[in-house]
């Protein structure tokens, strides 16, 4: 990792937020999200009468939902998972400090990885501490709990955790190399449940996913995140069956969740839960899918507006 390049990177961030705030204060929560909604290239909506997934996911943000500020919350989403199914699931966790001094990470072991509790896509990731500048490692870590993640893209529910840092152990398959995801999204509109399954992959350093139904079959609906399938065929997890089983009870308090697992060596560990996944601007491929998972997604089960 290049810190000074990722610092500057989150610096950037930094003016962004207080510019948000500055909008929000004047315009108020609904005219910023669809503001972001229509920059991504999506045509206005009702926020009272959203239809598509993408939608729906503009409209939770206005809600005051408790799951979803507890399970953002990287330490207390711990204590969800460990009442929902179990401790055996868990990443190890090393520590969990309101700030890292120099010491802290000399006592890691020679792997980790750190995270903001209320934080994503700013982890550190350290394979080889020995390797590393280990002042960079903190002073980049500390910095990112300045980071009120939540007004970047308006996911205002990340506003109210408590921002701690977490280390926990690093993880890595047989090849030394960090697991393959699993992204599980979880529907229940109250009348029918159905699942989606990302699996995530890389080849030669590149990223690429194929999505699959419950029974590991093609899954005609191409979300697209970032990336697509290069086409190859994945092998069926042993496990499907207990991992749609711990799918199940973690997103039994919600009509969404994307569930993200890790599957190493024969067993499963949880990623995180994810409630508004690429901040609902991510496009679909074919269009039409979006309208079907807002139909898989339903009405949001808390409407207490924030």
């Amino acid at each position: 990792m290049n810190y000074k390049q990722e610092k500057n990177k989150w610096k950037n961030y930094l003016k962004q937020i207080k510019e948000n705030k500055k909008y929000i204060k004047k315009y108020g929560k609904e005219d910023f999200i669809m503001k972001k909604y229509t920059e991504h290239g999506f045509a206005p909506f009702d926020l009272n009468n959203p239809k598509t997934f993408s939608e729906k996911l503009q409209a939770r943000r206005l809600y005051k939902n408790e799951i979803m500020e507890i399970c953002a919350d990287k330490n207390k989403a711990r204590e969800y998972v460990k009442e929902k199914i179990g401790e055996k699931y868990l990443i190890p966790q090393l520590f969990c400090k309101s700030k890292v001094t120099k010491k802290d990470i000399e006592d890691l072991p020679n792997s980790f990885i750190l995270k903001t509790s209320n934080g994503s896509g700013n982890n550190i990731l350290v394979k080889d501490k020995s390797k590393e500048n280990i002042n960079d490692i903190v002073k980049l870590i500390n910095f990112y709990t300045k980071i009120e993640y939540g007004y970047i893209w308006g996911e205002f529910h990340y506003n109210n955790i408590p921002i701690n840092i977490v280390a926990e152990e690093l993880l890595l398959d047989e090849k030394g190399e960090v697991p393959n995801d699993l992204k599980i999204h979880c529907f229940n509109n109250g009348k029918e449940k159905h699942k989606v399954i990302e699996y995530h992959y890389k080849v030669d350093g590149v990223n690429y996913k194929n999505m699959y139904d419950e029974a590991w079959s093609d899954k005609p609906l191409g979300y697209v995140f970032g990336f697509d399938s290069d086409g190859r065929k994945v092998e069926k997890p042993k496990k499907l069956d207990e991992i749609l089983k711990v799918c199940d009870k973690l997103s039994e308090d919600t009509n969404y969740v994307r569930v993200d697992l890790y599957y190493i060596k024969g067993n499963i560990y949880f990623g995180e839960l994810t409630f508004i996944p690429g901040a609902g601007y991510s496009p679909f491929k074919p269009e039409s899918a979006n309208l079907l998972w807002g139909e898989y997604m339903g009405e949001e089960i808390i409407k207490n507006k924030d």
